[in-house]
């Protein structure tokens, strides 16, 4: 950021735009999480909630971690349903992502994988080969 010079103005400005760019991703994952309905309300609440605006406007870097572990979500959310490498490669690799824009992520990440595994597994038990996909994502998480 240092690079467009080091006003108040260029530093407030990349969360700003992140703060921004979380409300369609928040759409995207009531959307898909229930319906669009869902997804519209979910978007209304992070828009005008006080620490959205708040950090939004600090030149620290926890928009950037909304956004990015939003991403997460999402992408966990429609390899759950899809059960499709894209996916879940997206997943992974956004995973790493987050984790590089701060440690503490590493709570919602463990979360999200103990889910993963919860859920998925009756399939496990009768196939090991049903892991492929989430192990390809634990995997790109940890070798980015």
């Amino acid at each position: 950021m240092l690079v467009f010079g080091q006003s108040e103005f260029v530093l407030r400005a990349a969360p700003a735009l992140l703060g921004i760019l979380t409300i369609p991703v928040f759409y995207l994952i009531g959307k898909e999480f229930h319906d669009k309905n869902v997804g519209i309300i979910s978007a209304a609440l992070l828009t005008f909630s006080y620490f959205g605006i708040y950090y939004s406007q600090e030149a620290y870097s926890y928009s950037m971690v909304l956004f990015v572990f939003s991403l997460v979500i999402l992408f966990y959310l429609l390899a759950l349903r899809t059960d499709d490498i894209t996916y879940w490669v997206l997943f992974g690799i956004i995973s790493a992502i987050a984790f590089w824009t701060h440690y503490y992520v590493f709570v919602g990440l463990g979360v999200i994988y103990l889910h993963a595994v919860i859920t998925r597994g009756s399939h496990l038990k009768k196939d090991i080969r049903h892991a492929k996909n989430l192990l390809i994502a634990f995997i790109l998480k940890q070798t980015l």
